[in-house]
């Protein structure tokens, strides 16, 4: 989901902030020097996600699987100790249903900046496809 995130803001010039884990490890291999994110100290997923929720105003986490993942669960832990509002789109591979929910609760909270967390393409096959359908709905 972060992926897709991320190949969504490159590709319609949205302004991009945030942590990768040092080495910028990601679950299949070295993350792509053209996303332009900093490393935090740690090889870790748990930093990267508190100071990516920690520098958004919101975070959006996309959960394509049956239950939360432990990524999820620290997602939102992160998010409501920091007290960053937060939504749980849970309707994979619904991209329509996704999209309106999505778009709804960004007209509600109207965060300038927003973090894009979720289960991985490892995890969840078809997660990439569908976040970056589901943006294209909601934000274009």
């Amino acid at each position: 989901a972060d992926r897709a995130a991320l190949d969504f803001a490159l590709e319609h010039g949205f302004a991009i902030k945030g942590y990768c884990p040092n080495g910028r490890r990601a679950y299949d291999g070295i993350l792509d020097e053209k996303y332009p994110l900093l490393e935090t100290e740690s090889s870790a997923y748990p930093p990267r996600t508190r100071l990516n929720v920690k520098i958004a105003q919101a975070t959006v986490i996309f959960n394509g699987l049956p239950e939360f993942s432990k990524g999820t669960h620290t997602t939102i832990k992160y998010a409501r100790d920091h007290h960053k509002k937060y939504l749980v789109l849970q309707n994979f591979p619904d991209i329509e249903k996704d999209a309106q929910e999505l778009k709804a609760w960004l007209k509600a909270v109207n965060p300038e900046s927003l973090n894009i967390a979720g289960n991985g393409e490892h995890k969840c096959p078809g997660i990439h496809s569908h976040v970056l359908n589901v943006l294209r709905k909601a934000l274009l």
